[in-house]
């Protein structure tokens, strides 16, 4: 049962208010035939809006089943608006067909499945329309869109059935079926036709009202109370995820559109964030190729005092690790050898011929490592044991190359390829290992042995060649040559290995002794002045017995004398010698029981005496920025540094590169985010947006607001998710075809991209269709055709 109490409805028409309805109270219920007459402006269409549940009363009440509807939530109203049914022509939806408007009124008033198909499809049958049911309403005519709609309202079997102007635009024949249908329909719910002519029912009507200007006048057969149909309020429609992909294909032909508008924005973004993304990265790889290629180089003359570890110190306690590292260079360097498939070997390191040094130590450190070079072939040296082939700035090898690497004329004239390089293998030798220990406990050396060399090379440490680099290109300026690298590893297993050697450890537990001659060093009297030799031939003869004493006067001079005369006649002998005399006796005297070699002497042949004296410092910065806070603090070192820059200008002008394009790169990624959110928005949302009509008709079918906004929203995203999805996919497969763009798009990067994509149109939806679900329907059904 409806009521209406003082129900009064009015509008603004400008700055003047319209009353289409002043007080109106009526009561509505049971089952017959209702006649609401009046002519033209005496608030019809305004009271049959009101009892449709389309619009709320500016004042008065509205009670269905005792209960409110003015003060009734949206659940409660759209659940009113289910149990109406009104043929009005304006509640067709414009893009689903005949049929499929009339099964979408019947699942809205509660149908599921193929019965509300069937409803659908019985109604337009009783109406004559079931050959136009895969017509669209704007196809129909005039006459077949009013018997659609009210075949709609047919479908749903409503409580109440509101018809405005039934017979309105009908020929005679079809205006009878229709007053037939609702008369037929009066004898089991309530139908309310409203007319300018009270005569349209031919007095069958159980009760008329005359409406003039927005109040009922008077009443033709007062309505008794009659027996209700009893339905109840239909449940509320499900609306979710596949309304919105039902919908997606509607208009017809326009989804590919949708989808494809979609796929491109978010293609467009992120392909366009693969390129900047790129272009950041080689932005910065240019900066940590730069200050790889080109370090601060300081050496032993770099300080007046020539502390070099101590300003090492210095700058490892002062810099910032994130910022800076310091490489050390020592003295000892590993001596490599290669054997042939014969067996030869032969010095590749230093270049005996030249001196050139083509083996290198590898920077430490894997950042400074990826920074100088890049991988060809193969992998990186990770052990002591491991070295590259290093090619040169043009990813050759020219025959000085060749030449360090130990490979012969006609091996080079064969031409090699990467497997060949990677199969080269080499040796080290230790300067200890040409040293032998003799019988008699003294050390030879056997270097200048040819089989034995042979024999001790073969033996000796194997360095492979895992991997094949090439300096990683710096500009014109890059003038690298090829050759090897090892690893600092090895130069440290070289250290260890000689200081731990038999001969060495044993020449520094008897520093007095030369272990090559086992005579001992001398005390520096064999290189003094003839005064000194004088005095020591002396000391030599006054500590020694008489029988030598004879024995070296005898040799001297050729005469005997008696033995206790011997010393005074020497030491006279030696006053009157000449120097050239006095040198020639002291070195037959003396000299062959010292050594003629040094401790310091022996230990630089064997090895360890420079093994770990640090001869150089470089100093890497890993930014632009931090390379002039390098400067800084060797400035600010106790002495003066001097040290070599050999890059300043390229430094500089790549610091202000960098610096330029740090400060475009937001511009552009913005810019870039900007025009594809935009591009999204128009693929996606406003062709939602374009259904905000159907989803106003579908709220006066009784669908909830709030549900009718989560459907826009889904019709929105679900294209712009699938396109997006499309899109981000494509640009991963157009990034791995396409080097250039370097890999700047990650997985993570295009899904949230595609999410973007989805967010951005779900809030569009929201903002644009927002009104619909907010506004009473008829003001949202207003509005969409305005």
């Amino acid at each position: 049962m409806l009521q209406l109490k003082n129900v009064g409805l009015d509008y603004l028409a400008g700055k003047n208010t319209v009353h289409a309805l002043r007080r109106v109270n009526l009561t509505l219920g049971g089952v017959g035939l209702v006649l609401i007459c009046g002519p033209s402006g005496s608030g019809k269409s305004a009271l049959l809006r009101v009892l449709a549940g389309r619009e709320l009363p500016s004042r008065g009440e509205i009670a269905a089943d005792g209960q409110s509807l003015v003060r009734a939530d949206e659940r409660r109203r759209s659940a009113w608006r289910r149990a109406v049914g009104d043929a009005s022509a304006e509640l067709l939806l414009p893009d689903r067909t005949v049929a499929e408007n009339a099964a979408e009124a019947a699942r809205m008033a509660g149908w599921r499945g193929t019965d509300a198909g069937r409803q659908g499809a019985d109604a337009l049958t009783a109406l004559g329309l079931a050959h136009k049911g895969t017509a669209l309403p704007g196809e129909l005519s005039g006459q077949d869109r009013r018997l659609a709609a009210l075949g709609c309202v047919l479908a749903r079997e409503p409580e109440l059935l509101l018809a405005d102007e039934p017979a309105e635009g009908l020929d005679a024949d079809a205006a009878a079926r229709v007053i037939g249908v609702l008369k037929t329909q009066a004898e089991r719910r309530l139908v309310v036709v409203f007319s300018r002519d009270e005569t349209l029912l031919d007095g069958r009507e159980d009760t008329t009202y005359y409406l003039e200007d927005g109040e009922i006048v008077r009443v033709k057969n007062e309505p008794v109370s009659l027996p209700a149909a009893g339905a109840g309020l239909p449940a509320p429609p499900k609306a979710g995820l596949g309304t919105a992909l039902g919908n997606l294909f509607r208009p017809r032909g326009k989804a590919a559109v949708r989808l494809l508008g979609a796929f491109v924005s978010v293609l467009a973004v992120c392909l366009g964030l693969s390129a900047l993304r790129g272009a950041e990265q080689g932005a910065l790889e240019m900066q940590a190729e730069t200050l790889a290629a080109y370090p601060l180089v300081l050496d032993r003359e770099s300080t007046a005092s020539g502390d070099l570890e101590a300003l090492a110190d210095y700058l490892e306690r002062e810099i910032d690790l994130n910022g800076a590292s310091v490489q050390r260079t020592y003295a000892a360097s590993p001596r490599i050898y290669s054997v042939n498939a014969r067996g030869r070997i032969r010095q590749v390191t230093p270049e005996p011929e030249t001196g050139t040094a083509l083996w290198t130590e590898m920077p430490g450190g894997e950042e400074l490592q990826r920074a100088g070079y890049e991988l060809v072939s193969g992998r990186w040296p990770d052990r002591y044991d491991e070295a590259a082939v290093l090619l040169d700035s043009q990813g050759s090898l020219d025959r000085a190359c060749m030449h360090a690497l130990g490979l012969t004329g006609e091996e080079t004239a064969a031409g090699l390829n990467y497997t060949d390089l990677l199969r080269l293998s080499f040796r080290v030798v230790l300067p200890t290992g040409e040293y032998v220990q003799t019988a008699d406990g003294t050390w030879g050396y056997l270097g200048g042995d040819e089989g034995f060399m042979t024999d001790m090379v073969i033996k000796s440490l194997p360095l492979k060649i895992v991997g094949i680099l090439r300096p990683v290109r710096t500009g014109a300026q890059d003038v690298r040559i090829g050759g090897a690298l090892y690893m600092r590893e090895l130069t440290q297993w070289v250290i260890d290995s000689v200081n731990g050697s038999a001969i060495v450890t044993e020449q520094l537990a008897h520093p007095e002794r030369d272990v090559l001659t086992g005579l001992a060093f001398s005390d520096g009297t064999l290189d003094s002045d003839a005064a000194a030799m004088r005095q020591g031939l002396k000391n030599l003869v006054t500590a020694s017995r008489g029988a030598y004493q004879v024995q070296l006067y005898e040799r001297i001079t050729g005469d005997k004398v008696d033995e206790s005369a011997a010393q005074d006649l020497l030491l006279q002998l030696l006053e009157a010698m000449s120097e050239e005399d006095v040198a020639r006796l002291f070195d037959e005297e003396i000299g062959r029981y010292i050594s003629s070699g040094t401790l310091e002497e022996n230990l630089r042949s064997f090895g360890a005496l420079d093994a770990e004296k640090l001869t150089g410092l470089r100093a890497y910065a890993k930014t632009f920025a931090y390379r002039g806070e390098l400067t800084r603090l060797l400035a600010a070192y106790d002495e003066k540094v001097s040290y070599t820059d050999t890059a300043g200008a390229v430094v500089s002008a790549g610091a202000s590169l960098l610096e330029s394009e740090q400060r475009i790169f937001p511009i552009l990624r913005g810019a870039l985010f900007l025009l594809g959110a935009l591009g999204v928005i128009l693929s996606s949302t406003l062709p939602a947006l374009s259904r905000r009509r159907e989803t106003a008709v579908l709220r006066a079918l009784g669908m909830p607001g709030q549900r009718a906004a989560a459907v826009l929203t889904l019709e929105a995203v679900v294209p712009a998710l699938l396109g997006g999805a499309a899109g981000a996919l494509g640009a991963l497969v157009i990034q791995m075809l396409a080097p250039a763009l370097n890999d700047g798009l990650t997985w993570q990067g295009a899904l949230i991209t595609a999410a973007a994509a989805a967010v951005i149109s779900a809030a569009a939806a929201r903002l644009g269709a927002g009104d619909v679900s907010r506004r009473s329907p008829a003001e949202a059904l207003r509005r969409t055709e305005e």
